[in-house]
């Protein structure tokens, strides 16, 4: 099998009556995908295209030759931003270990070490990626002449290969900066406590992310990266690409963790909780004469009734409506001033301890 190529691979299996797993319905994978895509990265948003343009989920063999195309085009942006974003994670829970290393010095040492593999490691990943052939087109188009490579290989042997390798390694270099988490919180007292929750932090994340990338790297060999026993990334490789997003989307709150943090301590809670209810508990009509005024007058007889004023739509031609409240605001010559008066009750809420108050407020109009 390991000399066949990936295109005589495809249908070598009749895997059509196969069970669907969770993930390959679209609907749960664009549902995980999208609640844990709090970065729009260019993996995640391709993912999600790929699940509803490129039929990810479905059989590779269902998708016509257009299909296929269309998938492997999508499928090139996300595989191949998947290094950096790894990378990059890593180096900046590296760089803020940095801050609390400060003894013992070989920890340090360490962490700069481990910056420059990162590096590295993302570096040619990333470059593999997004030159899996040449001319790069040669990837998608099965027509193209050209020179395929790395993820683009023609042959299952070397395909399968850098996969298990970028995973693996991936897990490996997660599994080092994970442990280096360990020593600021159980060595270094001068750290303080805010540092060390922090960290606390970083670690139960980190560790969350480092079970994703094991259980990614298990279902790439499970399947030979989508090879057997048939050649079928869109169905095999629901799994392992929902993990990778998921691994890169929780990496990524921890990353953020040591930025966030101190702006999230600022925040007082109290000034965005309601701490008082308010109740209208009476709102009449007043006028108040002209002549006087001091003489406020309670009338009963001016309040609107929306019967009364539903049933003067139906008024006859040439009569004009006659509510006295409505009629004053536009009567220049006007005897009373009308208004409003509101009685407000105002009393605090939840563990805040006292009595209500009231307020009697009056609006002239």
């Amino acid at each position: 099998m390991t000399s066949k190529t990936l295109i005589e691979l495809i249908g070598a299996s009749n895997n059509l009556g196969e069970a669907p797993g969770i993930l390959n319905h679209p609907a749960n994978l664009l549902g995980i995908v999208i609640t844990f895509m709090l970065s729009t990265s260019a993996g995640s948003i391709s993912i999600c295209c790929a699940t509803i343009y490129g039929g990810l989920g479905q059989h590779f063999i269902l998708l016509g030759l257009d299909g296929m195309v269309r998938y492997l085009k999508i499928f090139y942006v996300a595989n191949a931003t998947y290094p950096s974003s790894a990378g990059l994670i890593k180096l900046a829970l590296l760089f803020q270990y940095l801050r609390v290393h400060e003894t013992p010095r070989i920890f340090r040492k360490t962490n700069i070490a481990m910056v420059v593999i990162v590096s590295i490691w993302s570096l040619v990943y990333t470059i593999l990626g997004w030159i899996p052939a040449w001319p790069v087109y040669a990837y998608w188009d099965f027509a193209a002449e050209g020179v395929r490579f790395g993820f683009g290989s023609d042959y299952v042997k070397p395909f399968v290969t850098i996969y298990v390798q970028l995973t693996s390694t991936n897990m490996i270099l997660d599994v080092i900066v994970l442990a280096l988490a360990a020593p600021p919180l159980l060595l270094n007292n001068s750290a303080g406590k805010s540092s060390r929750l922090s960290l606390l932090a970083l670690f139960c994340l980190g560790s969350i992310a480092t079970i994703l990338s094991v259980c990614r790297l298990a279902a790439i060999v499970a399947t030979h990266a989508t090879t057997w026993p048939t050649f079928d990334p869109t169905w095999y490789g629901a799994m392992p690409i929902v993990l990778t997003a998921l691994e890169v989307d929780i990496a990524t709150i921890a990353a953020s963790i040591p930025v966030f943090w101190p702006v999230l301590r600022s925040i007082d809670i109290s000034q965005i909780l309601i701490t008082r209810e308010v109740k209208v508990t009476l709102e009449d009509r007043q006028h108040m004469n002209t002549a006087r005024t001091d003489s406020l007058v309670e009338d009963e007889d001016i309040e609107l009734e929306r019967s009364d004023s539903v049933s003067r739509l139906n008024r006859k031609k040439g009569e004009h409506y006659g509510d006295p409240y409505v009629r004053e605001q536009v009567n220049p010559f006007k005897k009373y001033e009308y208004g409003t008066r509101t009685k407000i009750d105002v009393s605090r809420l939840g563990r805040h301890k006292g009595g209500a108050s009231s307020v009697d407020a009056s609006n002239a109009v």
